[in-house]
Parts: structure tokens; C-alpha cells; sequence
């Protein structure tokens, strides 16, 4: 969606850990797994500056998905 007109795979892990900080500043750490973690590193995607071109490992068009 991020992208028009263009649909592709990204393959994400299944499990991640990160260290982030809450709004007062406090460290902390947490294990996702499953869709948290793909959703996790999806965004975190985002906050690098990456687009889904630029992670992308196969284009197909939405009409082939259709089909399946």
C-alpha cells in the first residue's frame, strides 16, 4: 500500500527481540513471536527509512493472487 500499484513478498522473522524506550525515558525489552514479530520489524522498517522496493524479493501482480 505503500507503494501503488506494486504487490510483492517480504519475507520476515518469525521471532524478534528489541530494547526500546517508554515515554518516561525507561529502557525495556520484549520477545515477539508470530505475527507481533513480523509486525515489529515491519514498522521498525519504517523508522530505518525502508520501503517496501527496497525489501521486496518477488513482484506478482494482484490479478495472479486472485487466481489462487
Amino acid at each position: 500500500l505503500s507503494v501503488p500499484n506494486k504487490w510483492g513478498y517480504v519475507t520476515r522473522p518469525n521471532k524478534c527481540k528489541f530494547r526500546a524506550q517508554n515515554r518516561k525515558g525507561e529502557w525495556y525489552e520484549m520477545t515477539l513471536s508470530g505475527l507481533g514479530a513480523q509486525c515489529t520489524c515491519h514498522e521498525n522498517a519504517h523508522l530505518d527509512g525502508q520501503l517496501f522496493i527496497d525489501v521486496v524479493e518477488e513482484f506478482v501482480d494482484p490479478e495472479d493472487l486472485e487466481e489462487a
